[in-house]
């Protein structure tokens, strides 16, 4: 099976910025009409291949959970010459467990003041988290889902002329969670997820600071649910906020242009 991650250069747990970003990048990178090599067209397939999966929530999640049947598949459904393994389920999903809320990352433009003196940055941001109250389930109360028996996954076969192959999708009645909410949760409405509004982050950028430096607040963002932790903040400075030197009176420009003289030499 092809490494996805491996192919847009990320981590199994990058976010879906992070992936979005190498994605990005990688396309323009092998693009046929940017890149003339031979290998560009293939790479460029790949690149596109590996994010349609992982920039998809479910096909992701079933990606990072493969077919435990992988293998196993004969002609007829039995290999001569070969054992025949038992055949596993996937563990029913725990609703309960901790997870910690995901990380988000956001490329900003910053003061020239704060770009060469350092200082606090603020930056006010809108996103959704999962629903503390309910943790991320959409409802408090559910029972067993008969069609995947609380597993979150229900079996497909695929029968071909002398060839059969099983893989585990999600289960679309209960969504991949097993349960079936016999209640909708007040707080998020059955959605599973909050919107945080326009919320003000405050981020100190050091002194020197360099396009591509990143400045990260921990355990601020996104909620984590049943005790997770939340989730971490991040900025990466992709430039400078033009300054509006036309607001400043002209003996200010003065002496802006006699201080540049003096440091660089020239104007």
């Amino acid at each position: 099976m092809k490494d996805h991650y491996a192919t847009l250069g990320v981590n199994r747990t990058a976010s879906p910025e992070e992936i979005k970003k190498a994605y990005r990048k990688l396309s323009m990178q092998f693009h046929p009409d940017r890149n003339p090599d031979n290998d560009a067209e293939d790479k460029f397939k790949e690149v596109n291949e590996a994010y349609s999966v992982l920039s998809d929530d479910s096909k992701r999640r079933e990606y990072d959970n493969p077919n435990p049947f992988k293998g196993l598949g004969g002609f007829g459904g039995f290999n001569p010459g070969f054992g025949f393994g038992a055949r596993q389920r996937p563990q029913k999903p725990d609703l309960n467990k901790p997870r910690d809320g995901q990380f988000i990352g956001v490329e900003t433009h910053i003061p020239l003041k704060t770009f060469i003196f350092g200082g606090n940055f603020k930056i006010n941001l809108s996103y959704h988290e999962g629903c503390e109250s309910c943790g991320g389930k959409g409802f408090n109360n559910g029972t067993e889902c008969d069609m995947c028996q609380g597993y979150g996954y229900v079996e497909h076969v695929e029968r071909r002329p002398g060839f059969m192959s099983s893989s585990n999708r999600p289960c679309s009645k209960c969504q991949a969670k097993g349960l079936i909410g016999t209640d909708t949760c007040g707080v998020c409405s059955g959605s599973g997820n909050v919107t945080v509004q326009n919320k003000e982050f405050n981020f100190e950028v050091p002194v020197g600071a360099n396009i591509g430096t990143r400045v990260v607040l921990n355990s601020v963002g996104r909620a984590g649910l049943n005790g997770g932790a939340r989730g971490s903040i991040g900025i990466m400075i992709a430039g400078i906020k033009s300054p509006d030197v036309n607001k400043l009176s002209p003996d200010k420009i003065e002496q802006l242009r006699s201080l540049l003289e003096e440091l660089d030499g020239e104007v």
